[in-house]
C-alpha cells in the first residue's frame, strides 16, 4: 500500500467499524478484551472516554478515505511527558506493513505535537508479529510481567517496550531481557 495516512480524532462515525474489528477473531485473539464487543457497549465508552484529558483515540484513512487502522494514548501523563499506546490494523489489511507505518505515524505525532518525551506500550509475551513491528519502530523491552493477564483462557506474561523521543544516554537505566537477565541501555 502506498501513499501517506491521514491521522484524526476518532469519530462517532467510526464506531461500527471499530466493533466489527474487535469482534472479528484476528483482532480480539490478541487483545484482553470480553467479546462480543457490543456497539451500544463502544458507544458508551466513547461517550465516557471522548473529553478525558488523559486519552486520545484516533482513525487512520488511506488516501481513498478508507479506515486502515484504529489507535491512541492511554494514560497520558502531562507532567511525565509520557503515555501508553495502542494500535489495531483493520483485520484485512493485517501483514501488509500498515501497523508498522501506522506506530511510527503515532510516536511522531506523540513526540512533535504533544509534547511526549516517552511512549510506552504492553503487549502479549506470544504476540511475536506484534513485537516484530514495535521493535522494528525502535522499541526496546523494558520489562516483563509474568502472569499478568487472561486471554482466550489462558494466563499469559506481557512484555513492557518504550521509546523515547531523546534516547537515554548510555550506562543510565536498564531494560529487561527476558533470557540473560539485567543489561544496560545503549
Amino acid at each position: 500500500m502506498s501513499g501517506a495516512f491521514l491521522l484524526r480524532r476518532l469519530e462517532v462515525r467510526d464506531l461500527p467499524v471499530r466493533v466489527a474489528w474487535m469482534n472479528d477473531v484476528r483482532i480480539h485473539a490478541t487483545l484482553n478484551i470480553q467479546v462480543p464487543v457490543t456497539l451500544s457497549g463502544t458507544e458508551a465508552w466513547f461517550e465516557r472516554v471522548r473529553q478525558n484529558p488523559s486519552r486520545a483515540d484516533f482513525a487512520f484513512e488511506n488516501e481513498r478515505g478508507e479506515l486502515v487502522a484504529m489507535g491512541g494514548f492511554t494514560d497520558i501523563d502531562s507532567d511525565v511527558k509520557k503515555a501508553e499506546l495502542y494500535v489495531f490494523v483493520s483485520p484485512d489489511l493485517k501483514g501488509q506493513g500498515i501497523g508498522t507505518r501506522i506506530v511510527k505515524l503515532m510516536c511522531e505525532h506523540a513526540f512533535s505535537e504533544m509534547g511526549l518525551e516517552k511512549v510506552y506500550l504492553n503487549t502479549n509475551a506470544d504476540n511475536v508479529p506484534a513485537r516484530k513491528v514495535y521493535e522494528k519502530c525502535g522499541f526496546a523491552l523494558e520489562g516483563v510481567l509474568r502472569r499478568e493477564v487472561i486471554n482466550n483462557g489462558q494466563i499469559k506474561d506481557r512484555l513492557r517496550y518504550a521509546i523515547y523521543a531523546t534516547p537515554p544516554p548510555p550506562g543510565v537505566g536498564a531494560v529487561l531481557n527476558a533470557s540473560t537477565g539485567i543489561l544496560p541501555l545503549s
